[in-house]
């Protein structure tokens, strides 16, 4: 787990956690803090040996709460890049001292319509996955494979230099990831299916000119979700990572505005209110 300070916002980021997208999707814990300080306690496995899965990234995220709260009460919120986003979900669902989420995709990939659409090809979804799963019981379980073999990362950013620097990048969409992790990311099951999650509100912030998880492979999952306010705001004229405006600028200001709301760090009149989706 990495820690870095971001203007008055503490971020913990589990840098290059790349199973699932690019290397840069993460679950962030985030505090009005300027004070890089909280840590986790806890030795996790990497994600680059056959030792690790995804429970071993949510019980991470999980224990670095627990160390934030002991430090001090403030509020817990998390916020999760790509598909980073399901990750805050499951780390919420886990720990349960949370007081909000926000995410960028919220993807079930035991969906088969998630897993056709979010993978390089069919193919891979279809006759890849299963043997991911088979492989993760053999030896073999720690062999890396290339996420760009993988996955969609030609759609991981509409501006193409900047995908070119991507993929060239082997913290980023350059990575690899083991078989083991791979098969325990598309087989996660949740501390708590949505139709039981009530630990805080859920914003999705999608944008609109996501070429690889657009908003139909969030919405199945987060219409589940019935005991908690579920809120989407559209991110106009940005990709997969968001760099385009007017979508970036939105993305900063709705999801501090969603935090303070979930809080109580300020009152925001009606007129203020994110729209709701139910």
């Amino acid at each position: 787990m990495q820690v870095v300070d971001h203007k008055n916002m503490l971020t913990c980021d589990s840098a290059n956690w790349a199973a699932n997208s690019a290397g840069l999707s993460s679950a962030c814990a985030e505090r009005h803090s300027n004070r890089p300080e909280g840590v986790c306690t806890r030795q996790h496995p990497s994600p680059r040996t056959n030792h690790s899965g995804s429970s071993d990234w949510v019980q991470a995220g999980s224990d670095l709460i627990d160390a934030e709260l002991a430090r001090d009460n403030r509020p817990v919120v998390l916020y999760g890049l790509s598909a980073g986003g399901m990750e805050t979900y499951h780390v919420a669902a886990r720990n349960r001292r949370v007081k909000a989420i926000a995410g960028m995709t919220f993807l079930d990939q035991r969906d088969a319509q998630v897993r056709d659409e979010t993978a390089l090809n069919r193919f891979m979804s279809r006759v890849g996955g299963p043997m991911l799963n088979l492989t993760a019981k053999t030896p073999l379980a720690g062999m890396r494979l290339p996420m760009s073999l993988t996955s969609k990362m030609n759609a991981l950013v509409n501006d193409k230099q900047a995908l070119q620097a991507f993929m060239r990048d082997r913290s980023s969409a350059g990575n690899a990831m083991s078989i083991a992790f791979l098969s325990s990311y598309l087989s996660y099951q949740p501390a708590q299916e949505p139709e039981d999650f009530a630990v805080c509100p859920i914003l999705l912030t999608q944008p609109a000119q996501d070429r690889w998880t657009p908003l139909h492979l969030s919405t199945p999952f987060l219409n589940r979700v019935r005991r908690v306010p579920v809120k989407v705001v559209m991110l106009e004229n940005a990709g997969h990572y968001p760099l385009e405006q007017p979508g970036l600028s939105q993305m900063v200001e709705v999801i501090d505005r969603f935090y303070q709301e979930a809080t109580g760090a300020s009152a925001i009149g009606a007129a203020g209110k994110i729209p709701e989706t139910k």
